[in-house]
């Protein structure tokens, strides 16, 4: 019998090949994806003839300002603003058009002023009020005046210099808000003409300025049987300082307990996109990779690898052609495969997609006179916008039609007022437009209230941006953490390739750092909810309909909830040490401040005695 030769072996490498090719292709495909369900549901729109349920309660705020003062009116606003966040009843006074101030019956007064002469004759008969159990805010820093030195020892004030003292920057000395205590920034942000205090020892202080001086900038005292909080700056009538402001206001009750969002946000602009042809040389000198293989072996891995760790649900934006068409047709986009991986890769990873954009031009007509700005064509009609986000919705829905399409981002975070008027109209589906918080500095963007809109779209605003965020970023995303326990943050696959935004570091440094920041993030807010885009506007949505009221008595706190569907979130303040809750749970964040989850519309806090 002859030898038998095989062949088989040669077929091997053929083998591996169509494996190769397969997997290849099974990849490029698509993923198997689920959409997952939001725990939450959108509620249904508010009849308007409805009015909100008020309280048959005098106000218990006085805030005092002066219109004929050097405190600009935006100054001002940004305490209005935090009060009507917290829920806070109050009125307001012009001592510039007064006789004779009228404080009696009131809980707390604000003084959003720097002249205090202004109530020179009242002064002592006011710190008395306080003495026997009111609470007054300085909001702002107070000027040298006869009115002040007649006070300044009673705010806890040891001895004062003779001029104003220039101070730079803030450092956190207690943990009064969530995961700041010791944490410095804004050495070149904030600059500070505060008063040259030096405090008494039982002077509780809360934030000194950063550099070598360590100025007090915050601080309460008692007197008496009441307290003041005193502001030392005139840096923090901004809106990025409204967390600030309430917290400040929140020192002056033994108890204070007001309505938050909890929610924690994380958006991928122009994802998926097309991604582009060819090599990068920052990412070719780190990586030595092209582009694609970048994106698709080096920086989605990360992506989901922070969201693992860090328990993040991202919500991507899908930009369908980076062309810059601004008039019909407008051709749909024939490259799917990228756009399947990754969507459906961000699917199944507790994500969700949304729209940004047919392409990234914002929806702005030429008489707008805004595009050209942003280096980009004004649109051709109206008609020619409505098209471009048809074919996006449209092309979304033909690649993944299990997905609910709720929410858009505007290109640019510019969306102007004829656009903002006809989007709902044209996308029924829409519930949700997510720009910025901050107006950018050329004043051309769309900026936003954490609230539900007249027609009943939710404003889920943006707060920071980017892998290595600026300090001014962190300052407002620390103040949206005390202030309504939020944090919404957003980047794009291409900033380590932007020069503007990469600032040609390097993914490799972008990584770490972004990956310390979520490390302080998750450290500071542990308790925080991480949410999609739809799921934190449900959450929203709860927040903007609920009113409360607390009433004190002894040992015990009620909370009384208006407009209550199925669970609310607050934040309560208080030197006292809670012992039970009935009608909800709470958790202690740092010391005196708790997390509060209701989950009935009356809560009852026991204190220990």
């Amino acid at each position: 019998m002859g030898n038998k030769i095989s062949y088989a072996w040669l077929f091997l490498p053929l083998g591996v090949l169509v494996f190769l090719t397969v997997a290849v292709f099974i990849e490029r495909s698509g993923v198997t994806y689920e959409v997952q369900r939001p725990s939450l549901y959108f509620l249904e729109p508010m009849d308007p003839t409805l009015a909100t349920p008020e309280y048959n309660s005098q106000a218990e705020c006085l805030v005092l300002y002066n219109s004929a003062g050097v405190v600009v009116p935006t100054y001002r606003q940004t305490i209005y603003d935090a009060l009507d966040s917290m829920r806070v009843e109050y009125d307001s006074l012009d001592v510039e058009n007064m006789d004779k101030l009228d404080y009696q019956g009131y809980q707390t007064i604000v003084v959003a002023f720097e002249e205090l002469d202004r109530i020179l004759p009242q002064i002592n008969e006011l710190s008395e009020w306080v003495k026997n159990g009111g609470r007054m805010l300085f909001s702002i820093r107070p000027d040298f005046s006869i009115a002040f030195m007649a006070i300044y020892r009673k705010l806890g004030i040891h001895s004062i210099g003779e001029n104003y003292a220039d101070v730079r920057g803030v450092r956190f000395i207690s943990d009064f808000l969530p995961g700041v205590k010791g944490k410095s920034l804004g050495l070149d942000l904030m600059y500070h003409t505060s008063l040259p205090v030096r405090l008494e020892e039982d002077s509780n202080v809360h934030l000194v300025s950063a550099d070598e001086y360590q100025l007090p900038l915050l601080w309460e005292h008692e007197y008496g049987q009441g307290r003041f909080v005193v502001i030392n700056t005139d840096q923090f009538g901004m809106k990025s300082s409204r967390g600030i402001i309430g917290a400040a206001y929140s020192l002056l009750q033994d108890v204070f307990v007001y309505p938050v969002i909890n929610s924690s946000l994380f958006f991928i602009d122009d994802f998926p996109s097309p991604v582009p042809e060819g090599e990068h040389e920052l990412i070719t000198k780190e990586f030595g990779r092209d582009i694609r293989s970048f994106y698709t072996n080096v920086w989605w891995p990360d992506m989901q690898n922070f969201a693992h760790r860090y328990g993040i649900e991202y919500s991507g934006m899908v930009i369908e052609t980076y062309n810059y068409e601004v008039a019909e047709p407008f051709e749909r986009q024939p490259a799917v495969d990228m756009f399947q991986y990754f969507g459906g890769l961000l699917i199944e990873g507790d994500g969700e997609i949304g729209l940004h954009g047919y392409n990234h031009v914002p929806f702005c007509l030429e008489d707008d006179d805004i595009n050209r700005h942003f280096g980009y064509p004004a649109w051709s009609s109206t008609e020619a916008m409505q098209a471009s986000v048809e074919e996006l919705h449209n092309y979304v829905h033909s690649l993944f039609p299990d997905q609910p399409l709720v929410t858009y981002v505007p290109p640019s975070n510019v969306l102007c007022p004829e656009a903002r008027q006809w989007l709902p109209i044209v996308l029924p589906e829409l519930k949700v437009i997510s720009s910025v918080y901050i107006q950018d500095d050329n004043l051309l963007g769309y900026p936003q209230e954490f609230t539900e809109a007249p027609d009943n779209i939710i404003e889920l605003p943006r707060i920071v941006a980017g892998f290595e965020p600026s300090e001014y970023m962190i300052w407002t995303a620390i103040n949206e953490i005390a202030l309504h326990f939020v944090y919404s943050h957003f980047v794009h696959p291409d900033d380590v390739m932007d020069e503007e935004r990469g600032r040609r570091e390097g993914w490799t440094h972008h990584r770490e750092t972004f990956d310390e920041y979520l490390l302080w993030l998750h450290t500071a807010a542990p308790k925080i909810r991480n949410m999609t885009a739809s799921e934190g506007a449900m959450a929203l949505q709860r927040f903007d309909r609920l009113d409360l009221s607390g009433v004190l008595d002894n040992a015990s706190y009620t909370i009384s909830l208006e407009n209550f569907y199925d669970e609310a979130w607050l934040l309560m303040r208080t030197s006292f040490d809670p012992e039970t809750i009935e009608g909800g749970s709470f958790t202690e964040l740092t010391e005196g401040l708790y997390l509060i989850e209701a989950r009935q519309p009356e809560v009852a806090i026991r204190f220990e005695e």
